[in-house]
């Protein structure tokens, strides 16, 4: 997948949450990560933070900290597994600074990054899906990562090769009609 435009990488990007064993290497790594800092910030604060998880047994244990063991259709396999499965885990934090109290809007500045990251992995030919409910583990996450003070977890990227059979592109998305509007709410031409 590479070699695309921002534009395709854009209609190429999808959820993708089974992964071969294959690992992700350190300069693939290296590019998204790059890909993700370049992204805008409020006051150019640029408070994004990650950890890389690869240690097995580190993503073992956010694959079991994760909510919702056994909510889905038990014949599926689950998110859990695939977390563990992931050859790299990226959890994705926000620094908050010394003048200002933790904040959602201030996190806000943080999804930019991640955007930018997932489209560089598209374009790596790498999957990637965005899965924010270890959010309620925040301080266990912190704890086994060892998170600074004033660094809090808010997603988790599990990254890797998508298995055969797993395809990039082709999300189906409601038509612009339906969610853009022209100068007043419903109008959908200008």
């Amino acid at each position: 997948m590479s070699d695309l435009t921002l534009f395709e990488a854009i209609g190429a990007q999808r959820a993708i949450r089974r992964f071969k064993p294959d690992p992700v290497p350190r300069a693939a790594i290296d590019r998204m990560l790059e890909a993700a800092i370049r992204a805008p910030s409020g006051r150019n604060i640029q408070p994004w933070r990650f950890v890389v998880v690869r240690d097995d047994e580190l993503r073992r244990t956010l694959a079991d900290w994760y909510p919702g063991r056994g909510s889905w259709d038990p014949a599926a396999p689950s998110i859990e597994d695939d977390l563990a499965m992931a050859p790299i885990l990226i959890v994705v934090c926000f620094q908050h600074t010394d003048r200002e109290a933790p904040s959602i809007i201030l996190g806000a500045s943080v999804y930019p990054a991640v955007q930018n990251l997932m489209l560089a992995a598209t374009e790596l030919g790498l999957g990637t899906t965005i899965t924010a409910r270890l959010y309620q583990r925040r301080d266990d996450i912190a704890k086994l990562l060892g998170l600074p003070d004033r660094v809090e977890p808010l997603l988790c990227i599990p990254v890797g090769y998508p298995v055969d059979g797993a395809r990039f592109g082709g999300s189906r998305r409601k038509p612009l009609s339906e969610v853009a509007f022209y100068d007043v709410w419903g109008r959908a031409e200008p």
